[in-house]
């Protein structure tokens, strides 16, 4: 038996660790595992819905590992395979007996002995919604790694927020102080905005940060005041100033989604409701879905009526938003209504592993996703894409915005 004293000596060495943020973990270690939660979250261990807890370590923005916890008569336990010995995200995610995700969280207090069958405790930290003044709720999106197509690469997202909605025609014209939407293909000013090009889209975003006292993501050489730019100076054409627009990633203000992030959130990240898209924490499928939301497999789209306004279901025009199911994270109308401009040049997609990619360099065409209220339902795909070029002006095409 070890001394009383010794046990608290070892305790207040692993006190230190987590103060300095780091977490570590032996390889096919078998334990009994304690899961804690603050009371503004669910307690899982009286939670008689979740049957296991998968565990994804980040380090520096790569997975670096897992380890999942099945709940046994009296205790949790678990083999981990996770390698982070620095300062690391370890993401927790509970499951029902369906395989579907109920509960996700960062974690801290992350602690495995290097020995075996020794006790863990994992606090649960839920990661808040941010309801902002101007264009409504932000979801969380938790890191996490994907692969971008059969036999392609993986390719790692780190947190961020996204819009639970398309910006609307009311939002726009609050911050714009104009809409150039078609209204005879518009239900009213609860339709998303649409008729925008890629120009006002970059606009309404540092506008919108503005407003809101955050720092603007985006920088024109053309543009010295974006508060007190007019919306009828936005360019209707082609213009290379404009396209040489630069981003700062260390802004907090609004942005538009890069192509991958809204694959990552349209596949539903990590908490992905199709049984076996996440195979040792990482997304290994959620690129084939039909639609966002979709547990349907192998691309399956007999469902998609339920979450997303098409061709065969809007009654020729836009819908407002939210009124289709949302996806596993609470976003609604990422497939169908309208095209979402992103951020990216169109390039070709890498071929090895990487970490928050942003496009090509540089182009004639930008990414827009996600299929609009005028396409068929195979354009409506998590990993569908759309070139066009910055300057259009079209009924299908409005945006959502996210932050870092």
């Amino acid at each position: 038996m070890v001394p009383p004293g010794k046990l608290r000596a070892i305790f207040l060495v692993y006190m230190t660790l987590l103060a300095i943020g780091y977490a570590q973990a032996s390889e096919n270690t078998a334990i009994n595992v304690r899961v804690v939660s603050p009371n503004s979250s669910p307690g899982l261990m009286n939670d008689d819905s979740v049957t296991s807890v998968l565990i994804v370590a980040i380090q520096n923005g790569t997975s670096e590992g897992t380890g999942t916890l099945t709940k046994g008569y009296s205790a949790w336990r678990g083999s981990f395979l996770v390698h982070a010995t620095g300062t690391t995200d370890f993401w927790a995610y509970a499951y029902n007996a369906s395989n579907a995700v109920v509960w996700n969280g960062l974690t801290s207090d992350f602690i495995v002995h290097s020995n075996q069958r020794n006790t863990v405790t994992i606090r649960m930290i839920p990661l808040p919604f941010e309801n902002t003044p101007d264009i409504g709720m932000m979801v969380p999106v938790a890191g996490g790694t994907f692969t971008l197509r059969a036999g392609g690469p993986n390719m790692t997202e780190s947190t961020f927020y996204m819009s639970a909605n398309l910006i609307t025609r009311e939002q726009f014209w609050s911050v714009m102080g104009a809409d150039p939407s078609v209204t005879s293909v518009s239900r009213g000013t609860s339709d998303p905005v649409q008729n925008v090009n890629w120009y006002m889209a970059i606009t309404f975003c540092n506008k919108l940060s503005l407003l809101e006292g955050l720092t603007p993501v985006y920088s024109v050489s053309t543009v010295a005041n974006w508060s007190s730019l007019r919306f009828s100076r936005i360019p209707r054409s082609n213009n290379l100033k404009w396209d040489a627009a630069t981003i700062n990633d260390g802004a907090n203000g609004y942005r538009l989604p890069t192509e991958m992030q809204y694959m990552w959130a349209a596949m539903g990240g990590m908490s992905d409701g199709l049984s076996g898209d996440i195979v040792q924490g990482i997304n290994v499928l959620g690129f084939e879905k039909g639609y966002a939301g979709s547990t349907e497999p192998a691309g399956g789209q007999k469902y998609i009526g339920n979450y997303a306004w098409y061709y065969t279901n809007d009654d020729i025009s836009t819908q407002p938003i939210g009124t289709k199911t949302s996806n596993e994270l609470g976003i609604f109308d990422l497939s169908g209504n309208v095209m979402e401009w992103e951020w990216d040049w169109i390039g070709i997609y890498p071929t090895t592993a990487t970490i928050d990619y942003q496009g090509g360099a540089s182009g004639l065409y930008r990414v827009a996703q996600g299929g609009s209220w005028d396409f068929i339902a195979s354009y409506c795909t998590v990993a569908g894409r759309l070139i066009i070029a910055p300057y259009y002006q079209g009924s299908i095409t409005g945006f959502r915005v996210v932050r870092q």
